[in-house]
């Protein structure tokens, strides 16, 4: 929330304030999570109710690697949780709902547990995150289609307390 985000920062060090002030002038990708989580905090969203669906982790078929076309994306969320160290989220990964639900529910979380693996190299403590694979167990658009099935596997990030 941005009453927690104001919280922290009147707590915060001078090198997190600086963070701060890069935020403001860092460049997010129109889209990306960084840009969705940014204007979120600078509108005083209550975090703790919004998803945020990241946009370039699309993983090759049935794989968990994250891709170099990823880094951007998450080392602008990385720096986010850099300027608010008391926050603390979950990486949800989707599958897109064809074929095995225990393979699905696997893969979803090993992709998972890879985003949060790179979000802990880039400096973000794991007891800050959790990682959840849900395989095909929330869909948001028909699996009938090839367009539902893209839009069913997904990765979103959400705050957690």
């Amino acid at each position: 929330t941005k009453a927690l985000a104001k919280e922290e920062a009147a707590e915060v060090d001078e090198e997190t304030l600086k963070t701060l002030e890069s935020l403001r002038q860092e460049h997010f990708a129109e889209g990306t999570v960084g840009q969705k989580l940014y204007q979120a905090i600078d509108a005083g969203k209550d975090l703790s109710i919004e998803v945020f669906l990241f946009k370039t982790l699309n993983f090759q078929v049935d794989k968990a690697d994250v891709l170099p076309s990823m880094q951007t994306e998450l080392q602008q969320v990385a720096k986010i949780l850099k300027a608010f160290p008391k926050f603390k989220i979950e990486i949800g990964a989707h599958t897109e709902g064809v074929g095995d639900l225990i393979l699905n529910l696997a893969l979803s979380q090993d992709r998972a547990s890879a985003v949060v693996d790179a979000l802990s190299k880039m400096g973000i403590a794991k007891s800050r995150m959790k990682a959840t694979g849900y395989g095909d167990e929330f869909p948001v658009a028909d699996v009938e289609m090839m367009e539902g099935r893209m839009a069913n596997e997904r990765v979103e990030l959400t705050f957690v307390k």
